[in-house]
C-alpha cells in the first residue's frame, strides 16, 4: 500500500540497561514500517549534544501523531529519575485527550501499569499480556508481530485523518486565494448590487406599508357599511311588524262594520235622531247582506288568512339536497356507498346523532326539531366537498368504486402491472398516499381520522381508485411520472461465443423537476451489485419526502425528510427512487443528484487474477453471502453442500465465531506457464466473538482456473481457520 505521508512516532522508555535489549528488539520489528516510509520513529537517542534535552523531548511529543509508552517495571518506577510521569506522560495524555495524538501502552514486562492517568488506554499486544509473560513463552516474535500489526492499524487511521485535514487546508487556501484575486472592479460591482437591493427592499417596504394602510382604511369603510346595513335591517324588521298589524286591521275592518252596525251607530238601532230628542217613526230597515260571491251564490265571503313572509320565502329557495343528488347522479356514484362516505366524515362530528350501529347517525330520529334543517344543510355541505374531490378522478376509477378494490385479485393485478414497469407496490403506495392525503386529509381531520386508512374504512375504496389512476399515469409516458434514468444492459446473444463485456463507467447525473401539491415522481435505474450509490435531493422546501427501494422491494429509505443517502448495493437490478410532495398550496422545485461509482470490467482473456479471486471470496464472507463464497471453492468441497453437514459447519463458523476480519496481504507465487494452476499466500487475521481476541493467519492456498467462466476457484484451504489458542 502506498502512503502519501508518514506518521511521526515517539517512544517513551526508561533508558535502563535492563530494558535496552527488549526496546531494541521492538525497534527492529518496526523497521518494516519505517522502510516503507509509513512511520518516522523518534526517541532519546536522536537528541544531539548542545540541545536542551527537555525542550527537545517536548518538541518530539508535540510533533508526534502516535506516542508509545514502553511499559516495564523500571518505566513504572521511573528508575532513572527522568521525571517521566510528571512531564512526558502528562504531556502525552493531554495531547491524547485533545485528539492530537494516539497514546499506546506497549507491554514488554508484566507489572501493575493501570495507574490513574493511563488506565483507560488500549494496550498492545491485543490480549493485554506482556511480551515476557508466560502467554507468549517461546513466541516473543509473534508477540512483537502482534504489536506491529496493531500500530499499523492506528497508523492507517491517522493517515486518513491527516489526509482529510490536508484536504480541508487546501480548500481553505484555495478559497483564500480566490478572495485575494477578487479585483477592485468586481468588488465595487458587488457593493453597487447590494445598494440596489437595499433600495429595492426599502421601496418594497414602503409599498407594503401603503397597501396595508389602504387595506385598513377600506376595511374600516366596510365595517361601517356593515353596521349601517345591520341598523337598516333592524328598522326594516320593525316596520314589517307594524305593516303586518295594519294589514290585519284593514282586512277585518269592513267585516266589523257590516256585521255589527249597532255597535258603531246605536241611535239607528233605537230609532232616535241624534238631532232631536223627539221620537221618530222608524220604518223597518231591510237586513244588510254581505257582498255576493263571484259565482252569484248567496254564500257570504270568508275573511282572508294572514301569510307569513318567512314561510312563503322558503318555498322558492333551491334545495341543497337536490343539488347533491343531481351531481352525485352525474358522476354515476352509488347512493348507498356515497352516503357511507359522507357519514364517515359527518357522524363523528355529531356523536349525539349516533345510532350505535357501526358509527352511523340519523338526523330525522335523533336531532331536535329546531336543528334538523341546519344539520341537513351541514350534511349537504360535506357531501358537496366529497363530490368535488371525487370529480378529480377518472370516470373508469369512479365507476368501479362500489366493487371490492382491496381484494387479493385486484392487488395481484396491480402487482403484475407494476412488475412490467420494474416497480414495487411500495412506490405506488407512496404516490397514492400523497394524492389521497392532499384531497381528503382536511375532511378526515374534522372527524379525528388520519389520511392513512385501514381497509375497514369506506374511503379505502377511494384510495384504491386513486391507485388505479396513478398506475395508468405510470404506464403513460406522456404523463412524465416515471423516468428510467439508467436502463438495464442488453442480454448477451444466444450463441456459442459470449459477447465481450462493456467497460463500465461511473454514473453521475442531475435531474430537475417541479411537483404540484399531492404529486409525485418515480425514477428507476439499473445498478450492479457492489456499486457505491449516492442519492441527494436538493430543494428549499421541507415538504418533499424521498423513498428508495431495491430490486427485492426492500425498503432502504421510506418517506424520509433526509436529503442525502449513500450505501453500497448488495444486489443487481432496478432501484426505485420516489419523491412526493406533501405541500397543500404551491408547487415545489427540486434537483435529484444520482451518483454511482462502479469498478471497471476489463476486456481481456483472463477476466480475473488469482488475487482478485481471493479478494472476491473474502468480500462474499464479509457481506454474509456464504453461498457465493462456497461456490468459489473446489468441486470436492461443494459436493458436501447437498448433504448440508459440512456447509452448515462452515457457515456457522463464519457467522457465530468470527466477529470481524481483515486481509493484510495477498501475493501469488509459483504460477505455471499454462495459467491454469497457481499458489497464493494470504496473510490475514480475524477477531473472535467470544473474547475479542485477534487471531493472525498465514495461509497458503492452491487455485485452479475454471474452464467454464475462466475464473479462479480455490482448490485447497482449511474451511475453518486455525484458532491457535484452541488447537
Amino acid at each position: 500500500m502506498l502512503y502519501n505521508k508518514s506518521v511521526d512516532v515517539f517512544c517513551c522508555w526508561s533508558e535502563s540497561d535492563k530494558d535496552e535489549k527488549m526496546y531494541k528488539a521492538l525497534r527492529g520489528h518496526l523497521k518494516t514500517l519505517e522502510q516503507d516510509l509509513v512511520i518516522n520513529v523518534k526517541d532519546y537517542s536522536q537528541i544531539t549534544g548542545g540541545e536542551v534535552r527537555d525542550n527537545k523531548i517536548e518538541d518530539y511529543l508535540r510533533q508526534a501523531n502516535i506516542i508509545l509508552l514502553i511499559i516495564t517495571r523500571d518505566f513504572i518506577a521511573d528508575f532513572t529519575g527522568k521525571n517521566l510521569w510528571e512531564f512526558e506522560v502528562k504531556l502525552a495524555m493531554k495531547r491524547h485527550r485533545d485528539g492530537r495524538a494516539s497514546v499506546i501502552p506497549i507491554l514488554l514486562e508484566s507489572c501493575h501499569w493501570q495507574c490513574q492517568s493511563i488506565k483507560n488506554l488500549e494496550p498492545l499486544p491485543w490480549n493485554g499480556q506482556a511480551v515476557t509473560s508466560t502467554s507468549w513463552e517461546n513466541k516473543q516474535d509473534e508477540a512483537f508481530l502482534n504489536i506491529v500489526i496493531g500500530i499499523e492499524t492506528v497508523v492507517k487511521k491517522t493517515l486518513t485523518i491527516l489526509e482529510l485535514q490536508n484536504k480541508s487546508r487546501l480548500d481553505l487556501q484555495k478559497l483564500s486565494f480566490n478572495l485575494k484575486t477578487l479585483n477592485e472592479k468586481t468588488f465595487n460591482n458587488l457593493i453597487l448590487q447590494i445598494d440596489a437591493l437595499q433600495k429595492e427592499s426599502a421601496k418594497t417596504k414602503r409599498e407594503r406599508d401603503h397597501l396595508k394602510n389602504e387595506v385598513d382604511y377600506k376595511t374600516s369603510i366596510v365595517t361601517a357599511l356593515e353596521d349601517k346595513l345591520k341598523n337598516k335591517e333592524q328598522e326594516s324588521l320593525k316596520y314589517r311588524r307594524w305593516l303586518k298589524y295594519l294589514m290585519v286591521a284593514v282586512v277585518l275592518l269592513p267585516w266589523v262594520i257590516i256585521v255589527t252596525p249597532g255597535v258603531l251607530f246605536p241611535h239607528l238601532r233605537e230609532g232616535i235622531s241624534p238631532q232631536s230628542s223627539k221620537p221618530v217613526t222608524q220604518h223597518p230597515t231591510p237586513p244588510v247582506t254581505p257582498p255576493a260571491l263571484g259565482d252569484g251564490s248567496k254564500k257570504a265571503e270568508e275573511p282572508p288568512q294572514a301569510v307569513s313572509p318567512e314561510v312563503s320565502a322558503t318555498t322558492v329557495l333551491p334545495s341543497k339536497g337536490q343539488d347533491v343528488i343531481n351531481r352525485r347522479n352525474k358522476l354515476g356514484l352509488n347512493k348507498n356507498f356515497f352516503n357511507q362516505l359522507v357519514n364517515e366524515v359527518f357522524c363523528p362530528q355529531h356523536p349525539e346523532l349516533s345510532t350505535g350501529k357501526n358509527g352511523d347517525c340519523n338526523i330525522e330520529e335523533k336531532a331536535e326539531p329546531q336543528r334538523k334543517r341546519a344539520l341537513n344543510d351541514e350534511w349537504s355541505i360535506v357531501a358537496m366537498q366529497i363530490i368535488e374531490k371525487l370529480e378529480t378522478l377518472s370516470p373508469n376509477a369512479r365507476q368501479g368504486m362500489t366493487t371490492d378494490r382491496g381484494s387479493k385479485n385486484f392487488r395481484a393485478q396491480l402487482s403484475g402491472e407494476l412488475l412490467k414497469l420494474h416497480l414495487s407496490q411500495k412506490s405506488l403506495e407512496d404516490l397514492t398516499d400523497a394524492r389521497f392525503c392532499y384531497l381528503f386529509a382536511n375532511l378526515l381531520a374534522k372527524a379525528n381520522k388520519e389520511c392513512i386508512l385501514t381497509r375497514k374504512s369506506d374511503f379505502a375504496t377511494v384510495w384504491y381508485a386513486i391507485a388505479e389512476d396513478r398506475l395508468r399515469q405510470l404506464q403513460d409516458p406522456s404523463e412524465g411520472i416515471l423516468t428510467n434514468i439508467k436502463p438495464a444492459p442488453p442480454e448477451p446473444k444466444k450463441n456459442n461465443e459470449p459477447e465481450p463485456l462493456p467497460t463500465v463507467t461511473n454514473f453521475d447525473e442531475v435531474f430537475s423537476g417541479r411537483l404540484k401539491p399531492g404529486q409525485g415522481k418515480v425514477y428507476i435505474a439499473y445498478f450492479e451489485e457492489g456499486v457505491e450509490l449516492n442519492v441527494e435531493l436538493k430543494t428549499d422546501s421541507d415538504s418533499l419526502k424521498m423513498s428508495i427501494y431495491d430490486p427485492k422491494s426492500t425498503t432502504l429509505l421510506r418517506r424520509s425528510l433526509e436529503k442525502d443517502w449513500q450505501e453500497k448495493l448488495k444486489i443487481s437490478g432496478y432501484y426505485e427512487i420516489v419523491i412526493v410532495s406533501s405541500d397543500i398550496e404551491k408547487e415545489v422545485s427540486y434537483e435529484l443528484v444520482v451518483e454511482a461509482e462502479m469498478e471497471p470490467i476489463y476486456l481481456d482473456d483472463s477476466p480475473q487474477t488469482p488475487e482478485e479471486a481471493v479478494k472476491e471470496y473474502f468480500l462474499n464472507l464479509k457481506n454474509g453471502d456464504y453461498d457465493k463464497a462456497w461456490e468459489r471453492l473446489s468441486d470436492k468441497a461443494r459436493k458436501h453442500k447437498n448433504s448440508g453437514a459440512k456447509f452448515s459447519l462452515y457457515q456457522k463458523f463464519w457467522r457465530d465465531t468470527v466477529k470481524e476480519f481483515e486481509v493484510l496481504e495477498i501475493r501469488s507465487i509459483d504460477q505455471g506457464n499454462d495459467m491454469i494452476e497457481t499458489t497464493v499466500i494470504v496473510e490475514w487475521y480475524f477477531i473472535r466473538k467470544s473474547d475479542g481476541q485477534r487471531i493472525p493467519q498465514n495461509d497458503t492456498w492452491a487455485l485452479q482456473r475454471n474452464h467454464s467462466d475462466k475464473n479462479w476457484i480455490i482448490v485447497d484451504l482449511e474451511l475453518e481457520p486455525k484458532d491457535k489458542d484452541n488447537k
